[in-house]
């Protein structure tokens, strides 16, 4: 197996798929790592950037409730919605089948 001077390399198994091959060559050199402190840190800062509390979703639906309601009043008004993938107009002629 030919390896470069980076420890990486390939080797092409029977079946013809190639294998990659990574080694580490720098063992002297300390990797930081992460402390229990600085991941409940992190979960801390996560957590409260995605929770959301029951008068922020009230907010929330509220305002979806406003549009959908202001898109409803007249013809025309857009609601803004999920994409779907509608191909065609239904025609009438599709007989269902038991």
């Amino acid at each position: 197996m030919p390896t470069s001077r980076r420890g990486s390399g390939s080797v092409t198994l029977p079946s013809g798929q190639t294998l990659a091959i990574h080694t580490r060559t720098h063992d002297d050199e300390d990797l930081p790592h992460a402390t229990k402190k600085t991941m409940a840190d992190h979960l801390r800062k996560y957590e409260s950037i995605f929770t959301l509390t029951p008068p922020r979703m009230r907010m929330i639906v509220d305002a979806f409730k406003d549009t959908l309601e202001l898109g409803l009043e007249k013809p025309k008004q857009v609601v803004p919605m999920i994409p779907t993938f509608v191909f065609g107009w239904p025609t009438g002629e599709r007989q269902a089948t038991s």
